[in-house]
């Protein structure tokens, strides 16, 4: 059960995310699925990117893709989604690249994350993992100016 029905697992998903990091990923992409009535999820997720302990890239991937398919409070949740593209680490890949398609999934209401889009996607990079990282900013920057 996802989407709208799934409201009531919402309070039991942001408690596990809270409190169980083994399981905190799949209750992150959970609340993604749950979709703009997982709101009330919004600062537990932001507070996992935050995260940085060793071996947690995985919860922050899935707290992004959550954040872009939650779709809501983009005040709250563009710069914060920006921060995690700034991430320079080659372990933060996934998660950036995942913060950039989230940011494009905010379209025009994302406009405040322009600047650093267009660093990412006007940067010279040499290797292939980066490049994709270019595509992917050069995309969202269109999706965000239309």
């Amino acid at each position: 059960m996802m989407g709208p029905k799934a409201t009531v697992a919402v309070s039991g998903l942001v408690k596990a995310l809270k409190s169980n990091r083994e399981i905190g990923a799949e209750a992150a992409y959970a609340l993604g699925r749950v979709g703009p009535d997982a709101k009330e999820a919004l600062p537990v997720l932001i507070a996992a990117l935050k995260d940085e302990s060793l071996g947690n890239n995985a919860l922050r991937y899935e707290a992004v893709r959550a954040l872009g398919e939650i779709n809501a409070e983009s005040e709250l949740v563009v710069p914060a989604l920006v921060e995690v593209t700034r991430d320079e680490r080659p372990a933060a890949l996934s998660a950036r690249v995942a913060a950039i398609q989230s940011l494009a999934k905010f379209g025009p209401r994302a406009k405040g994350a322009l600047p650093a889009l267009k660093k990412i996607s006007e940067s010279e990079s040499p290797s292939d993992p980066l490049r994709q990282l270019q595509e992917v900013a050069a995309e969202a920057v269109r999706e965000i100016e239309m």
